[in-house]
């Protein structure tokens, strides 16, 4: 009922939680506020105003689950160092550093 806590589908919770994968959606009275998660990143709407987090350049963070992570590109978190270039280092799941040696370049956990 309107301006009332609704009740949860989900685990006796106050508000409707919509659970699609790891997708929810959250409504409460008058409002709706939706977490899109996309691997490790989320989209936070709230109110009808979308707020994305994006740094200069190609580098973009995100906040997930309390830490900040940098970026997603491809469903893949990312950090971009640059030492006169910019350096990618991909990785499956974790992000990963830049360190340089030298000429050599290697990602470690």
């Amino acid at each position: 009922s309107a301006g009332r806590n609704r009740q949860c589908h989900s685990a006796g919770r106050n508000h409707q939680c919509h659970n699609a994968g790891l997708n929810r959606q959250y409504q409460s009275a008058g409002r709706i506020r939706q977490c899109h998660n996309a691997g490790l990143n989320r989209q936070y709407q709230s109110a009808g105003l979308n707020r994305q987090y994006q740094s200069a350049g190609q580098n973009r963070q995100c906040r997930s689950a309390g830490r900040n992570r940098q970026c997603r590109s491809a469903g893949r978190n990312r950090q971009y160092q640059s030492a006169g270039r910019n350096r990618q280092c991909r990785s499956a799941g974790r992000n990963r550093q830049c360190r340089s040696a030298g000429r050599n370049h290697q990602c470690r956990d």
